[in-house]
């Protein structure tokens, strides 16, 4: 009958709408749970790059003053004279730099052995049957997820680059130690290797935190390519 008909209209409309419904909101669910993971990826990205970049600062700092030290000691002892008549002072300066260089890398190894032997005696005083307890914000950070787009070959070209940026500013603190002959003037030896130093930090955080890194722009290109401030973002961008 007519009225059987209608009712039967009526359920499948009712059908068609609920199962549109829940079409809708399982793409709304899949397109969140994108979203979420890519937000996820971009915060791991950058607290990646930040820490990185703040490392090769402190490293940069700490490492430049080593090396003007040393210079300006051996000036005012007059140990240089003497090294100069058999030795060109551009040998002197590559040596300082490369045993700089060789006393940071040591130390990073240092530090991430004592960092794994923390974990482990973490783990066996919580119980864990001597397997390594790794904080939560160190796992999120260490997810294969967020090295997902990098290799052998990237992992060694970022390498490089922070090599070849710690010459770049060994060089330059060399030059500024080489330039005063007392010790007591060090600090204004110093003072434009740290002001450099300072200027290419600042533009490299600036660049990451205004997330300009993510976009394929001159400026991030310059940033990137630049040897003052290459070194503080390129290595966290290519891992």
């Amino acid at each position: 009958s007519d009225a059987d008909m209608k009712i039967i209209n009526s359920v499948n409309s009712i059908s068609y709408w609920s199962t549109e419904d829940t079409e809708n909101e399982s793409v709304g669910n899949d397109d969140d749970v994108i979203k979420n993971t890519e937000k996820d990826f971009s915060n791991s990205k950058y607290n990646i790059m930040y820490a990185l970049a703040m490392i090769v600062m402190f490293t940069l700092a700490f490492g430049g003053e080593r090396i003007a030290m040393s210079i300006i000691t051996e000036k005012s002892s007059k140990v240089m004279e003497y090294l100069m008549t058999s030795v060109k002072p551009m040998a002197i300066v590559v040596g300082k730099i490369l045993s700089n260089l060789l006393i940071i890398i040591s130390q990073a190894v240092l530090i991430l052995i004592s960092l794994i032997l923390s974990f482990l005696i973490n783990g066996f005083i919580s119980g864990e049957n001597g397997k390594i307890s790794i904080p939560s914000y160190v796992k999120n950070i260490l997810d294969k997820g967020n090295f997902a787009g990098t290799n052998i070959g990237t992992f060694i070209i970022a390498f490089l680059i922070l090599i070849g940026g710690f010459i770049f500013y060994g060089l330059i603190a060399a030059l500024a130690g080489a330039a005063v002959s007392k010790i007591e003037e060090m600090s204004e030896g110093v003072k434009m290797y740290t002001i450099l130093l300072i200027i290419g930090a600042y533009i490299a955080l600036f660049v990451l935190m205004q997330g300009s890194y993510k976009d394929n722009s001159t400026l991030s290109y310059m940033v990137m390519l630049f040897p003052v401030t290459s070194v503080f973002l390129a290595p966290g961008a290519m891992i």
